[in-house]
This record gives structure tokens, sequence and C-alpha cells, in this order.
């Protein structure tokens, strides 16, 4: 199973979710020879374009989104705090 969405998903004890199917074979098969081969981990299973596909690069886009947001939130502070600072001053001084 891989989860492709950034979201948890949560399976219950004895919640059914796949199935597999075992059968007896009349003759022997062949030895896998195939990309695979001596594959351990799981990650070795994903194809490179999953990884790097269309819910990797939307994921990507909202990081820089909120990147920005934070950006333009501290300039809108920054700003907000001269104009306080400088009518502080005006008051002050008339």
């Amino acid at each position: 199973m891989f989860n492709t969405s950034n979201r948890a998903v949560f399976l219950k004890r004895g919640q059914h979710y796949a199935t597999i199917e075992f059968n007896k074979l009349i003759e022997p098969a062949e030895v896998y020879k195939g990309q695979y081969q001596n594959t351990e981990k799981i990650i070795d299973y994903i194809p490179a374009n999953a990884l790097q596909g269309a819910i990797n690069e939307l994921k990507n886009e909202i990081e820089k989104l909120k990147n920005e947001s934070k950006l333009m939130q501290n300039i809108y502070l920054g700003v907000a705090g001269m104009m306080f600072a400088i009518i502080s001053i005006l008051l002050v001084l008339g």
C-alpha cells in the first residue's frame, strides 16, 4: 500500500483493506530475474514518477505559498508598526 495523500489513513483492527490470493501451480515457475531482484525496501518499489508526481508538486507549491504568506504578513506588520510609530511621534510633537 502507498498513501499518496498528505493525510493519515487509519485502519481499524480487523477492517478489510486488501485481498491476497494464492494459487497452486501445476509445475514449478521460473526464478524471478527482474528489476526488483533483491529489493528489500518499499521505497525501491515506488516508481520514480510517483515520487516526483503531481501530488509532490502540489505539496511544494503549497509550501511556497505558505512562505510567501509569512513574508507578506511580516511586511504588513512592519508597515503597521512604522505607521504607529510615526503617528505616535506626530502626536508627541504636535
